[in-house]
């Protein structure tokens, strides 16, 4: 009952399983028993996210970053990569629930809310992207990663800044659908 790795391996197999619930505790056992793990941070971020509880794994993968950042040997890491990442989608994913609200709070003429709204989708958005980036400093021909962020940029309308992204990932992953359909669209609206 206390040891980090089998409290991750059950996690990770009741994860695997889409049982986020049952695998929460696991995952929360395990920082318990080794706190000093970056990794152990993540999984845990990544259960709370499953479980739609994005404040909480937002503040694990920072927990998770700080710890690798402390360490020379980590903090170009591929792990400390992941976690900017698995950051980066949290905060893109919370920056559209703001905007959502935003939108609705402006139906119903609530402009102070939308305002706010706006105000905090649009700092998950400016994070998420600065978290991307530095994860492509320590993995710049990642496919998933300039996917992620061609995705956001060409959503936040920053397509200039996109077209690169999405360029990239069709180069290392010439099928890969999202990019090549965001692509397309961009160069029919040029045209």
């Amino acid at each position: 009952p206390n040891t980090w790795q089998g409290h991750n391996r059950v996690g990770q197999l009741l994860f695997n399983q889409e049982k986020f619930a049952e695998a929460l505790p696991h995952f929360k056992r395990a920082v318990q028993l080794k706190p000093e793990l970056a990794d152990n941070y993540n999984l845990l971020g990544l259960v709370y996210c499953r479980l739609q509880r994005f404040e909480e794994g937002i503040a694990q993968y920072l927990k998770g970053l700080q710890l690798n950042e402390e360490r020379p040997s980590t903090a170009q890491s591929a792990s400390t990569a992941t976690i900017r990442v698995n950051l980066a989608n949290a905060l893109a994913l919370t920056g559209n629930s703001f905007s959502d609200l935003a939108r609705a709070a402006s139906d119903q003429g609530d402009v102070a809310t939308a305002q706010a709204d706006t105000k905090e989708a649009n700092s998950r958005f400016t994070e998420a992207i600065e978290q991307y980036e530095k994860a492509l400093d320590i993995q710049p021909g990642n496919p998933a990663i300039h996917r992620n962020l061609g995705i956001l940029l060409s959503r936040l309308g920053r397509i200039e800044e996109a077209i690169p992204h999405l360029r990239k990932v069709l180069q290392l992953v010439p099928n890969e659908p999202s990019a090549r359909e965001i692509l397309e669209a961009i160069e029919a609206q040029r045209n």
